[in-house]
C-alpha cells in the first residue's frame, strides 16, 4: 500500500483515549486496512480519508445525488460496505477514528513492511507488555 498514514489528516482531528490499548483494535484496524487498500491508487479525490472518517467514497457522502432521495431511497450501496445517507454502514472502525489509541495502532500497522499481519499483532502486543 502506497498510502502513509499521515495521507489521512487524522492529526487534525481532536483525539481522546478510548480506553483499550492500541494492540487491542486488530479486529477493527484490519477491515479497514483492506478497505484502503482497495481504494489505494483510486481517482476518487480523498477516497482515503473518508473512508477512515467512515464517509462512502462512492458518493462522497452524499448519496441523494443517484436520484433515488426523492423515492425515500437514501444509500448508493457502491463500496464493501453499504451507505446509508452518505456513510458507511456496519463498518467496524466508525466510531473508533476519533480515538488516540487506535490511531497508534493504525500508525503502526500502516508502516508495517511484512506480509502477515498476525505476525504483527503478536510482535504488537508483546512490545506492549515489555
Amino acid at each position: 500500500m502506497s498510502v502513509e498514514f499521515k495521507d489521512l489528516h487524522l492529526d487534525e482531528i481532536k483525539t481522546r483515549d478510548g480506553g483499550f490499548l492500541p494492540s487491542e483494535y486488530e479486529e477493527e484496524i484490519e477491515p479497514l486496512m483492506a478497505e484502503l487498500d482497495n481504494y489505494d491508487g483510486s481517482r476518487i479525490y480523498g477516497a482515503l480519508e473518508m473512508i477512515v472518517c467512515g464517509i462512502c467514497p462512492e458518493c462522497a457522502g452524499n448519496s441523494c445525488m443517484d436520484g433515488d432521495y426523492e423515492n425515500g431511497e437514501d444509500s448508493c450501496n457502491g463500496g464493501t460496505y453499504d451507505c446509508d445517507q452518505g456513510e458507511m454502514r456496519d463498518a467496524p472502525w466508525l466510531e473508533l477514528y476519533k480515538y488516540t489509541n487506535f490511531q497508534i495502532a493504525l500508525k503502526a500497522r500502516m508502516e508495517y513492511t511484512g506480509d502477515d499481519p498476525n505476525e504483527f499483532w503478536n510482535n504488537y502486543q508483546l512490545k506492549e507488555v515489555s
